[in-house]
């Protein structure tokens, strides 16, 4: 098996407000104007991020696959793993364009058919770049900084609202990893849901075998 670890990172925007430095005017002025308690927070949250980028950068990745809540959705419930070359994220300040690995996807979205799991393909404009927003591009923002994008591919699978047997799904992808001879990091994308009671999360770091 050649499964090198695994990161959480939550996709909230409120995360670039942590930055005093950002390139971005609107995320410095909230940065200056929010109360100092709120800062503090948003910036771990930012710095937090950024370490978890650095771990996965640190894991020499060869794919590495993420799976996101919100993406796009099958009605169905399906899990849906985008079958394209190449992904973009374009919103507001966010850019981020990456290579998607599209033989792997497809054996990926084979393996887990015959595991008995409901999964489909999502094939964007005849294979043209799958569009991306929030769920994907902020935790590829900041990996993408970290990784390199030459040498590195992806893999998107979005579980939607409707994702089910999480357990099934999780242990099929170990078996999965299991028939690679690629370095594999798998990255989830995480929502900051307004129901939770904790005033700040932070990334999930699992260990692997980063050598």
């Amino acid at each position: 098996m050649v499964f090198v670890g695994a990161a959480i990172l939550p996709h909230g925007g409120m995360i670039f407000d942590g930055d005093p430095n950002s390139p971005i005017p609107q995320c410095r002025e909230r940065n200056s104007s929010m109360p100092p308690d709120v800062v503090q927070k948003c910036s771990l949250l930012y710095n937090a991020c950024e370490r978890a980028a650095d771990l996965v950068a640190k894991m020499n990745p060869d794919i590495v696959l993420l799976i996101t809540p919100h993406g796009l959705e099958l009605l169905s419930g399906a899990y849906a793993v985008y079958m394209s070359n190449a992904a973009q994220a374009k919103m507001d300040w966010i850019e981020v364009n990456i290579s998607l690995e599209y033989k792997l996807s497809e054996q990926f979205l084979e393996f887990v058919q015959k595991q008995g799991l409901k999964a489909d393909g999502i094939l964007t404009f005849t294979g043209s770049e799958a569009p991306l927003q929030w769920g994907e591009g902020i935790p590829l923002w900041f990996l993408n900084k970290k990784l390199d994008s030459e040498k590195v591919k992806y893999i998107i699978v979005s579980c939607g609202y409707w994702g089910e047997r999480f357990e099934d799904f999780g242990r099929t992808l170990h078996d999965f990893a299991s028939t690679l001879q690629q370095r594999l990091a798998v990255v989830i994308s995480a929502d900051l849901a307004h129901t939770h009671k904790t005033d700040c999360t932070v990334p999930l770091y699992l260990p692997g075998n980063y050598s």
